[in-house]
């Protein structure tokens, strides 16, 4: 059943007040509430909360319509259409300039009326969507920032742990004989080939966490295969794979964002879903790749600025720079749907792998 939207009207010739209701009522709207006076709109706005104020901007009193109309703005940020009396009045003029929801001549129509509070509407609603929309990717900027800096954060320690002591260790092997050191100097060059060879070893792990080769060998589905054993072990689950056909290679930067959302959703959503079986699949339709990824654990919670939903939100942003649609499902305690879309070109003859 469609909600009646909820009208206050101000407007101080009772008589014209009384045919306004009326014709409200008739065009299926909610009269919540009338006033003669400015000073009472703004009140009333406030306590009753309509979805549209239809004013005169002409009132009794010491407030005339348009300053009532503009504190109503300021205030609760709904919209306002402004009656007038004659097209050419020069509140009508200030009305289109200050309060830019729409305006209305009088005498009016069913229909013209109709016509001005569904445009006010309409447009009021989408400048909340747009303020919505734009609140939500300055959080995913935010957070984008945040989690590169903790990204930092990390491999700057690691760094430090990590390839820092093995090279001090190395060096006071190196500078060992010109101390006198009596040991075996055998012994001591195994101990520094044993550091070097654990060195290169974390420092592999660690490029290929940054970009695996294998994508840019053997293609998105190897990669993810490996993505998804890896992530299978650390988390102790099951991920099952379902690829039909053999997947052709495509354009790099399109395979490199497939990879990538993959790999965020599992770094992201699993340790939070306490999940126990992922299920991710690939197949390509009339030239689009089809990937999913389902997964049996609690689900996302409502609120649009949890770490992990903002987390999952700023992958339709990733999916959308390669002309693909992500779409993310969940409900508490049925776990999370991610399913994309994208074009999968192929690529380009002679182009080097991004």
């Amino acid at each position: 059943m469609r909600t009646l939207r909820r009208i206050l009207v101000v407007e101080d010739d009772m008589t014209v007040a009384r045919d306004i209701l009326q014709q409200l009522t008739e065009l299926s709207y909610e009269p919540v509430g009338h006033t003669m006076h400015g000073d009472q709109a703004i009140r009333m706005a406030g306590e009753l909360q309509p979805d549209l104020v239809l004013m005169n901007a002409r009132l009794a009193g010491d407030m005339d319509g348009i300053t009532a109309a503009q504190a109503i703005r300021a205030r609760y940020d709904m919209p306002v259409v402004i009656l007038s009396a004659y097209a050419t009045d020069d509140t009508l003029v200030c009305a289109k300039l200050e309060v830019p929801f729409g305006g209305i001549v009088q005498p009016f129509t069913d229909r013209g009326l109709r016509t001005a509070l569904e445009i006010a509407l309409h447009s009021h609603a989408a400048k909340m969507r747009l303020q919505y929309r734009t609140r939500q990717l300055t959080a995913l900027s935010q957070r984008a920032i945040d989690l590169q800096e903790a990204h930092r954060s990390q491999m700057a320690l690691e760094l430090h742990e990590k390839l820092g002591q093995a090279l001090t260790a190395i060096k006071i092997n190196l500078q060992l004989p010109a101390a006198g050191h009596h040991g075996s100097v055998a012994e001591r060059d195994q101990d520094t080939l044993r550091i070097v060879e654990d060195s290169l070893q974390w420092v592999r792990q660690m490029a290929l966490g940054l970009r695996p080769s294998m994508l840019d060998d053997f293609g998105l589905v190897s990669s993810l295969w490996w993505l998804g054993e890896k992530t299978a072990e650390q988390h102790a689950l099951q991920i099952r794979f379902r690829v039909p056909a053999p997947l052709p290679r495509a354009q790099a930067r399109i395979e490199t964002a497939c990879f990538r959302i993959v790999e965020q959703v599992c770094a992201n959503l699993v340790p939070h879903s306490r999940a126990s079986r992922i299920h991710v699949y690939l197949y390509l339709h009339n030239g689009f790749l089809v990937m999913g990824l389902r997964d049996n654990g609690i689900g996302l919670a409502a609120e649009s600025d949890d770490p992990c939903t903002l987390d999952l939100l700023g992958l339709q942003e990733r999916a959308a720079q390669v002309g693909g649609q992500l779409e993310i499902r969940s409900r508490p305690g049925h776990g999370v749907s991610v399913r994309m879309r994208c074009p999968w070109p192929s690529p380009t003859p002679g182009a080097a792998a991004g």
